[in-house]
């Protein structure tokens, strides 16, 4: 494998990341995050939005919150502000492995499969919450 197709491989992962987030930014900055909404995975005690489950026309979008950051953990060690990583990822239909997404906030790190994901999409209605430990 040369040097030259393991850099456009990333490459192009890296700029199909770019597309998701920029979709989940987009929708949460225009205020129409609600009406796509599938599900929204909380944390039972703190009620911190975890996942958002997504209805896009490229597929199911599952989207990370920003998430709140307590202030001990807000900076790093050089006092300046800690930024989280914008993630968002596509739920596949048939996908060969287990798919799965980290629901993680300071209160509450799980993890949800997508054959969880499709489960609850199946057992609830259109905007439910499920809560999680």
């Amino acid at each position: 494998m040369n040097d030259e197709f393991v850099r456009d491989v990333f490459d192009s992962a890296h700029a199909a990341h770019a597309r998701r987030v920029r979709l989940y930014e987009e929708l949460v900055r225009t205020r129409k995050l609600k009406s796509h909404l599938l599900l929204t995975y909380r944390g039972r005690n703190c009620r911190c939005a975890l996942l958002h489950i997504l209805d896009t026309t490229e597929g199911v979008l599952v989207g990370h919150p920003p998430g709140k950051v307590s202030t001990s953990r807000a900076m790093k060690v050089d006092g300046t502000p800690q930024n989280r990583t914008k993630r968002a990822a596509f739920l596949l239909r048939d996908s060969p492995g287990p798919e799965r997404f980290g629901a993680r906030c300071d209160h509450v790190s799980e993890i949800v499969t997508a054959e969880q994901i499709r489960a609850d999409l199946a057992a609830n209605r259109r905007g439910a919450e499920i809560q999680l430990p």
